[in-house]
């Protein structure tokens, strides 16, 4: 694997001696993240916001929204913890013109993508793919900066999904942080 690049497979794809000990069945399930999340921690998950705001998409997110590298996005990025320990660290990637039909997006804050998405508005999941990413995937190098870096081991293991809301479309990384109680307990 390139160490700059992201490797994003069908989970299909992926051969059993490689999948992940612990999370593999997370990585996996099509449903919504927040509410698997919410089981295990209950009152102790916590979403944090750490960024929102315009930028460029990734090289690996050009062909999934059908943009180029000059056109904007909007990109928030969010970490679940439980008790300061941090579980999941998330991407969501719209472009402007999807935002401009989503208007409650910019305004999320501190709430979860799939409460929005899946229970209010009737959204979808389109696909999911699991990837491994190398230390200098612009995921991986995100993560890295917004997280304490010795924590996250090389590879990550994360899945991508490109959601359907409406007319609009989402893609939503997920890195699913090894060490975190819940796949220690899977």
């Amino acid at each position: 694997m390139p160490a700059k690049s992201a490797c994003w497979f069908p989970p299909s794809d992926v051969p059993t001696a490689e999948r992940p000990d612990g999370y593999w069945a997370w990585l996996i399930d099509p449903a919504p993240l927040t509410p698997k999340l919410r089981a295990h921690a209950g009152e102790d998950l916590d979403l944090t916001l750490l960024q929102s705001g315009p930028a460029h998409p990734w090289p690996d997110e050009w062909p999934v929204l059908d943009m180029t590298p000059r056109q904007r996005i909007l990109r928030r990025e969010i970490l679940f913890t439980v008790c300061d320990d941090p579980w999941v660290y998330a991407t969501t990637t719209v472009s402007e013109t999807d935002v401009s039909a989503l208007p409650w997006l910019t305004q999320l804050g501190n709430e979860a993508l799939g409460d929005r998405v899946f229970a209010r508005h009737g959204g979808r999941r389109l696909w999911l793919e699991v990837g491994r990413l190398g230390y200098g995937a612009p995921l991986a190098r995100q993560a890295r900066v917004l997280l304490h870096p010795n924590r996250l081991p090389d590879p990550l293991w994360a899945r991508r999904s490109l959601l359907q809301c409406g007319r609009a479309r989402l893609l939503v990384h997920e890195i699913f942080l090894r060490g975190a109680t819940p796949w220690r307990r899977s």
